[in-house]
């Protein structure tokens, strides 16, 4: 890998193009191309940003006063890939990710509008099949 390629267990970002487990993604000529497990499926699609979900959940769980309940978002992978095609997850940070055991990808500080205001929260990538959720200390869905 040259200078500007990361690899950090599960995570590897050569170039543009971004790798979290088995999902390959980047953005080029104003579409996403995704390479899908377990065939390697290349795929070509229209920029569909899910951050605007996650907001919509964090609001959700701010209107329910469950807020401070929060500890992380947990996602799957497809679920990071689009946040880092989107723009939301930066170089810096999967420079500063970290895994625990190569099963779970730890990005901090990723920033999301509320209706508290931008905020910061941690975001948990795991093999999961739920998209999004929050969750507590406990790692229990909120």
């Amino acid at each position: 890998m040259g200078s500007s390629d990361i690899h950090v267990g599960a995570l590897s970002l050569r170039g543009d193009a971004l790798q979290i487990f088995d999902e390959q993604g980047w953005t080029r000529g104003g579409k996403w191309h995704f390479i899908l497990p377990p065939f390697r499926i290349l795929v070509h699609e229209d920029p569909h940003p899910v951050s605007p979900l996650i907001e919509k959940i964090l609001n959700e769980d701010i209107a329910d006063d469950n807020d401070k309940r929060i500890a992380y978002i947990r996602v799957n992978p497809r679920t990071a890939l689009r946040l880092f095609l989107e723009g939301k997850l930066t170089r810096k940070h999967i420079e500063t990710a970290h895994t625990t055991d190569g099963l779970v990808i730890i990005f901090q500080e990723v920033e999301f509008q509320t209706l508290e205001g931008l905020k910061k929260f941690i975001i948990v990538v795991t093999q999961t099949k739920t998209a999004i959720s929050t969750c507590d200390t406990h790692g229990q869905v909120i």
